[in-house]
């Protein structure tokens, strides 16, 4: 009679160690598809961050040559659309140039 509670017993703790087993593999596979994710966006978002980078050196050369430069809308750099804006156009201003890149 002790043999079967054993037996029991044993089966038991096997069916415990393989839930176990079976939640650690999903909460590794989770974290991967997270990675994965988070690599995908990076390396899509990467082109966009030097495209609006490069809109904005522009945008200062621009206005090293003509004061009165204002930006552009759909300035195309490298496959990336960049809309460049230049607050304050009046020349002899303090002047602040953003630039939003879609993608």
């Amino acid at each position: 009679m002790t043999r079967n509670r054993e037996r029991g017993m044993v089966l038991g703790i096997a069916m415990l160690a393989a839930l176990i087993a079976t939640i650690a593999s999903y909460a590794m596979l989770a974290v991967a598809v997270s990675r994965a994710r988070q690599a995908r966006f990076y390396r899509d978002r990467l082109p966009a961050r030097y495209a609006a980078e490069a809109a904005v050196v522009r945008a200062q050369q621009r206005l090293w040559t003509t004061p009165g430069y204002c930006g552009e809308l759909g300035l195309v750099i490298g496959g990336v659309t960049v809309d460049v804006t230049v607050s304050d156009c009046t020349p002899g201003n303090p002047k602040t140039v953003s630039a939003k890149a879609i993608y």
